[in-house]
């Protein structure tokens, strides 16, 4: 069973974390996954590359301000994120990640629980992990 540290985007990040590349990719991961949550739109904006494509499981593909506008203005609604697994690899500056994760979100009115299979590329900028991809299908 894997434990998870959750990490604000605020607080200071643990040593082990600044030292172990994928354990500082983890924690990025934990922060923005409670960002969402939390609808953090700060948070989120460190967290996430100007250049992210976040396509989801339905299809839809959106840009860093795109995504952030639809979690600030109420159009997704995180009521939660938890993962299940997860799994990085760090390539030099490239951190690959895949893994799934149990999902709550209010869309059209309409609650939606589901489970996903998601990959993330994670490139780090200036000392920390930004999202640059994220793809997700639901599990069978």
């Amino acid at each position: 069973m894997m434990r998870w540290l959750v990490v604000f985007a605020t607080a200071a990040v643990p040593l082990a974390a600044q030292t172990d590349p994928a354990q500082a990719l983890r924690a990025a991961e934990a922060a923005r996954f409670e960002a969402q949550v939390k609808k953090d739109t700060m948070a989120l904006r460190r967290l996430l590359g100007d250049d992210l494509s976040y396509v989801h499981s339905n299809g839809l593909v959106e840009t860093k301000s795109h995504y952030i506008e639809t979690i600030a203005t109420g159009r997704m609604v995180y009521d939660s994120v938890t993962p299940v697994e997860l799994s990085h690899r760090i390539y030099g500056n490239t951190g690959v990640g895949t893994g799934r994760v149990r999902v709550q979100v209010q869309m059209n009115g309409q609650t939606v629980r589901t489970e996903l299979l998601f990959t993330t590329v994670h490139v780090k900028r200036n000392g920390r992990w930004e999202l640059v991809a994220w793809q997700s299908t639901r599990a069978p």
